[in-house]
């Protein structure tokens, strides 16, 4: 017997990006490593319809709708330097020795940002699943991660990015994918 097409969704526990290092037409993606989102709040997902109306005889004749795209939303609690490089171009540096190491993210002018996947598992479903995983196939950055820096009467720094997401050229032209799960999987 299939399991559940429905579920309560809580406790968003994981996330990761992954670049998208090929979409062949016809094909299947290929992505490079996952990189993890740390202390992952909120992922939003909303999708965009095309619609359009066709009308004559003085009466709404028609309607006509598709997916085009998906705005998504991150939001999480930790400063992730290979993140910010992956949804914004740049680099991310080592360099000195112990005591005097650093990390450093650059950002220049003519850094541009590529295309990414993004995957979120959440953990509390229903009574006989094991999670929900949301997966969107293609995005990129539209609106630059934020963040800000507060004295400490003020708030920990949150990170904030939005993204769309685009129909993979891949074979099934894929946006998104949610997935329930009967035994809970991490995301690979």
């Amino acid at each position: 017997m299939p399991i559940a097409t429905q579920t309560k969704v809580l406790e968003l526990k994981d996330a990761k990006v992954f670049p998208l290092t090929a979409d062949p037409a016809g094909g299947s993606p290929t992505y490079g490593s996952p990189v993890d989102i740390p202390g992952i709040l909120k992922l939003d997902v909303s999708p965009n319809m095309v619609t359009k109306e066709l009308h004559g005889d003085n009466v709404l004749l028609d309607i006509f709708s598709k997916p085009e795209s998906v705005d998504i939303g991150i939001d999480n609690a930790i400063l992730p330097l290979d993140v910010l490089a992956l949804l914004m171009g740049g680099a991310v540096t080592a360099s000195g020795t112990t005591p005097n190491q650093k990390q450093t993210y650059d950002l220049a002018n003519g850094d541009k940002p590529g295309y990414v996947k993004i995957e979120g598992q959440a953990l509390y479903v229903d009574a006989g699943l094991g999670d929900v995983h949301v997966v969107i196939h293609k995005a990129k950055t539209t609106d630059a991660p934020k963040f800000s820096l507060e004295g400490m009467n003020g708030d920990f720094a949150k990170v904030s990015a939005k993204l769309k997401a685009i129909p993979l050229q891949a074979t099934g032209n894929k946006l998104l994918s949610v997935v329930i799960n009967e035994t809970a999987t991490a995301i690979s």
